[in-house]
């Protein structure tokens, strides 16, 4: 090999270190001139200036010349730059809640200041853009290749604590190695961190969150620090691991709080906390210290099926609602002393090691404790000094579950069971000081549970050591078998058989007992009176004795009739609350199928559920709304279950195959093919019976009348449809929300009514999708929708709000013959294949602008009466928006027409806009009246006049003597001659051919016009829906009168 001289080698060295510098200093030059960007008073400018430093940070990561640690440390100052930008404040954003809006708020800050609204509303939404820019940009390369996995920005470090998100915040599925802040931030809209992964510590403390906010299926490698937080709507913790600590205490909940299914390797804090509406704890493994003292639950609120390992405590707390600790493990003591339990309390089925502390109480309502175990001393009373006995105020707190033959086994001797019975029921013990039929645990059983829970502390260890993720999964399955094991053991031991004294006739204390009532016995009065009467009737002079003989048999006749009906609706009460404590029973069970991993028993789970919303709603001992209450809870299990992901759904296409493809993920897996197919149908079945179910209720026994589930609210967003979806002929009452979900298969929502609001936003529709003849009285989203197949919306009537802007149509789509009571938005879409709007009605605002359509598209025979916006479009192929009626303003302008334009046989009565665009085919007017201004030209501080590449646009149509009439003399027919053809113009500076109104003509159209908008406005207004079918079809009789005699007066005289 030559030798090269050392020279060479050092110029080289010399040069490449020299061509490095120059990078740097490029770099920081480049770097410089974004920052100054940043703070740019153009919106646009500062977005630059993000790509700007994005892509300095990824050339520094690139960069072969530094070790690793220094990429990072070049990268960081930029990171550091950006989140400072996302934490910097912006004044207009603590009116985000005015600003949001369409238009100033009648007693806002912005009353009477309209034109300042719309700046700054713009000014928001553009920074709103800015700051969304930067973040999207951190979350792309917050994500590895691989689920879970880092991406290529992970290795920095975040702070963006102090922040105010007035924009939507998507973080999902990142992966940060090093310390992240969000704490003492606002989020004004949406927030989503779920299914992240934390290496190090994060911070999200002192934050206020007036949106949903998802946190759920996250991995905390550090700590983990929530606490003192407001969340005033819906927040998701669910199915998440804390491998260090984890601090949610001294927080607010003003929604629905989801903490269920969560695994907690060291402390965990949620102490002197308030929910004000439902909270779940279901389902989690807290393996060191818990604290949920000195907090408040407004509404239910469910702790069971948890495992405590090292002890926790309740106490101090107050539960308005009902409270479940049932199906659980406390290992270690665990506290529920000085405690309001205003609700119900269910203790029952599970396992106490340590002490349990229930000292100094009051239950208002049933306390359930039958069929646990409790291996220590259980702690009611005053005499461990814990400070007084608990009160049982409506009943005896229920040791015995006499429906299902359920008792409950205690370990040790010195319990106190001690209650206040001056106000309250006591707890009746047996001669062994238990309560009555229950017992002591056997020596046996004893030993048994020892030696169990001593495996499940052992694995519990092995687990907190193992170092290994297969390893961790294997000492997981293991405690699972273990837990499983002991509650089947405990619920084998609990049940009483068939031949135990509770079964005989003597007495004891059931389920729930009453305090003592005075009890008279029911005697006959009547035929006593009457032997009475008989004989001192025979004493004519005894009368005034017979009279009070007979009043005292009497008065004690409606005394025991009165008794009689006190113990007669007693008994009604003791059946209905025997019901109610029937129907959780079957309720706890049927949720505990939905998750058995057998589909018959997942299926017999689903119709236990159907049947107890159908009992409770026929339950007539409470107030509808109640029932409705009672339904709900149900309704919504069964919405969660619809709304669970399901692994498979993601090999849908494969799967729904006959047999494994060449190139899928099965090739040469056949068995593994069938059995997932199998798994895969199995799933559609239970998931399908439970829409059947609940669209069988949706409709009522008449035409567009409700059924007996219409009342309820249904939330299956951010669902996964991997089935065939029909809720046709469906009437809704309440909101229903389907926005963020993805259906597989075909889709019908046709003929239904929506009383409330309707979401659809946010969605995929694989295959076709029927939403035509519809009603919604309130306000209904489709937007930002993607449809791949084609899609019907034709004959519906929208009386709110409708929104489909933003949407992209792959395949046909049809609007036909649909009524707009109120705004509609289709702006910023995408029609790939043919879209048809014929023969609709637009009684307010509609705005069609930005959008591009590739094929045929018609907007004729229909009503515009306050005014829209075409502008801004390309239309590649022919454009239809003939024989209409344009009432208010109308723009056409900034377009591209590619096709034919038919504007033709139309009424315009207000301004009309054409500048600024091109024609690049035929544009034919001819046949319409424009009775205000029309511009085509450059007169109207519209930009630039418009071009007609191919053919002057037609204003007279000389194949049928259609001309065109013209009410205004302001007109502008300016086109672009250089490129296009020119309009030529009569004398009259009309185009050849077309003439003015005459004056009987304006009068008729302006008479006509304003009895038509009369109709329109009166629409507006509440009435029946008979009266709206009525001045609709007045409102079509005069449209076609009005059509006809534009006809009549467009038709020139052929001797002309």
């Amino acid at each position: 090999m030559p030798h090269t001289p050392k020279n060479v080698e050092n110029n080289s060295e010399v040069s490449h270190q020299t061509t490095f510098e120059k990078h740097k200093a490029e770099r920081w030059e480049r770097y410089l001139q974004a920052v100054k960007q940043l703070h740019s008073k153009d919106a646009s400018a500062r977005v630059s200036g993000v790509h700007a430093l994005v892509v300095l940070v990824d050339e520094w990561l690139h960069e072969e010349n530094l070790s690793e640690d220094e990429k990072i440390k070049e990268g960081q100052l930029i990171i550091n730059k950006l989140c400072a930008y996302i934490c910097s404040p912006f004044a207009l954003a603590s009116e985000y809640d005015e600003l949001t809006q369409d238009s100033p708020a009648a007693d806002g800050l912005y009353k009477n200041r309209e034109q300042e609204f719309y700046i700054h509303k713009a000014e928001l939404q553009a920074e709103a853009d800015v700051r969304l820019s930067i973040l999207k940009e951190i979350h792309a390369r917050l994500q590895g290749p691989d689920k879970n996995t880092p991406g290529t920005w992970s290795d920095f470090e975040y702070d963006f604590s102090g922040s105010i998100f007035f924009y939507p915040v998507d973080l999902t599925r990142s992966y940060y190695t090093k310390p992240v802040h969000f704490s003492e931030s606002v989020y004004w809209s949406s927030a989503n961190f779920s299914g992240s992964t934390y290496r190090d510590w994060v911070g999200f403390s002192d934050s206020t969150y007036r949106g949903r906010a998802d946190f759920s299926g996250s991995t905390y490698r550090g700590g983990a620090d929530f606490h003192e937080s407001i969340y005033q709507a819906e927040v998701d913790l669910s199915m998440s691991v804390y491998q260090d600590w984890a601090d949610f205490h001294e927080s607010t909940y003003w929604g629905d709080a989801n903490f269920s299914e969560s695994a907690y390797r060291s402390w965990a804090d949620f102490y002197d906390s308030t929910y004000q509406d439902e909270a779940s704890f279901t389902g989690s493994t807290y393996l060191d210290m818990v604290s949920f003292f000195d907090s408040t639950y407004q509404e239910v609120v469910s702790f069971s099926d948890s495992a405590y390992w090292n002890g926790g405590g309740f106490s101090n707390s107050i539960y308005q609602g009902e409270v479940d600790f049932s199906n659980s493990i406390y290992v270690g003591g665990i506290g529920f002393s000085n405690s309001a339990y205003r609700g119900k309390a269910n203790f029952s089925g599970s396992i106490y090691q340590g002490q349990v502390g229930l000292s100094n109480s009051t239950y208002e309502d049933e306390a359930a404790f039958s069929g646990s175990i409790f291996r220590d001393t259980i702690d009611f009373g005053k005499d461990t000094g814990s400070g007084g006995s608990s009160r049982f105020t409506r009943c005896a707190p229920a040791f015995y579950d006499e429906a299902n033959q359920q008792n409950t086994l205690f370990g040790a001797p010195n319990n106190d069971f001690a209650t206040e019975n001056s106000e309250g029921c006591p707890v009746l013990l047996t001669p062994d000081g238990l309560p009555l039929d229950c017992r002591f645990l056997s020596t046996a059983q004893k030993d048994y549970l020892e030696n169990t829970l001593h495996r499940l502390e052992e694995t519990n260890d092995e687990f907190l050591a193992a170092k290994n993720h297969e390893v961790e999964k294997e000492l997981s399955e293991k405690l699972r078998s273990l837990t499983q094991e002991l509650h089947d053991w405990r619920e084998k031991v609990t049940a009483l058989p068939p031949n135990s004294p509770n079964s005989t006739g003597t007495p004891q204390q059931t389920k729930y007992m009453k305090r003592p009532e005075e009890e008279v016995p029911w005697s006959p009065a009547g035929k006593e009176a009457f032997s009475l009467l008989d004989d001192y009737r025979k004493n004519s002079n005894d009368h005034a004795k017979i009279y009070v003989v007979i009043k005292d048999i009497l008065d004690s006749h409606e005394r025991q009739i009165k008794i009689l009906a006190e113990q007669t609706q007693q008994y009604i009460e003791n059946a209905f609350k025997e019901r109610m404590a029937e129907r959780r029973g079957r309720y706890a069970k049927a949720v505990e199928q939905l998750g058995n991993a057998n589909a018959p028993v997942r299926i017999g789970g689903v119709y236990t559920l159907v049947s107890l919303v159908d009992e409770w709603l026929k339950e007539e001992n409470i107030e509808y709304n109640e029932r409705i209450a009672e339904g709900q809870i149900i309704i919504n299990n069964l919405c969660a279950y619809i709304r669970s992901p399901f692994t498979l759904t993601s090999h849908y296409d494969e799967l729904t195959q006959d047999s494994p493809t060449p190139e899928g993920v099965y090739k040469n897996k056949y068995q593994k093919f069938y059995i997932d197919k199998a798994a895969l149908e199995s799933e559609a079945d239970i998931r399908l019976s439970i829409l059947k179910e609940i669209h069988r209720r949706l409709q009522g026994p008449d035409e567009n009348t409700p059924g007996a589930w219409s009342d309820f609210e249904y939330d299956f967003s951010g669902s996964t449809f991997f089935y065939p979806v029909d809720l046709t002929n469906s009437y809704y009452t309440k909101p229903v929300n389907f926005s963020g979900s993805t259906y597989q298969d075909w889709v019908d929502f046709s003929n239904s009514i929506y009383q409330s609001r309707a979401d659809f936003n946010d969605s995929t529709y694989r295959n076709w999708a029927n939403f035509r003849d519809s009603i919604y009285q309130g306000r209904a989203d489709f937007n930002s929708s993607t449809y791949q197949n084609v899609v019907y919306f034709s004959d519906s009537t929208y009386r709110s709000e409708v929104c489909f802007n933003k949407s992209t149509y792959q395949d046909f789509v049809y609007f036909d013959r649909s009524i707009y009571q109120n705004w509609a938005d289709f702006y910023d879409s995408t029609y790939q294949d043919e879209a048809s709007f014929t023969g609709s009605t637009y009684l307010d605002m509609v705005s069609f602008f930005d959008s591009t359509y590739q094929e045929v598209v018609s907007f004729s025979d229909s009503a515009y009466w306050n005014g829209g916006g075409f502008s801004n479009s390309i239309y590649q192929g022919e454009v239809d928006f003939s024989n209409s009626i344009y009432v208010g303003g109308i723009g056409f302008s900034n377009s591209a027409y590619r096709g034919k334009a038919n504007f033709s046989g139309s009424i315009y009565q207000g301004q009309v806009g054409l500048s600024n665009s091109t024609y690049e085919d035929e544009a034919a007017f001819s046949g319409s009246i424009f009775r205000d201004e029309i511009y085509c030209g450059q007169g109207t501080n519209s930009g630039s006049s418009s071009r007609f590449t191919q053919c002057a646009p037609e204003f007279y149509n000389e194949t049928n003597h259609q001309n065109t009439l013209f009410g205004s003399h302001d007109n502008n027919f300016t086109a672009e001659n250089g490129r296009g053809l020119p309009i030529y113009r009569n004398l009259k500076g009309l185009p050849l051919g077309c003439a003015f109104l005459a004056p009987d003509q304006r009068e008729y159209l302006k008479s006509i016009l304003r009895r038509m908008e009369e109709i329109s406005n009166k629409i507006h207004t509440p009435h029946n829906p008979e009266e709206t079918k009525e001045r609709l079809e007045k409102l079509w009789s005069l449209t076609q009168e009005l059509q006809e005699w534009r006809e009549k007066v467009t038709t020139a005289q052929r001797t002309r």
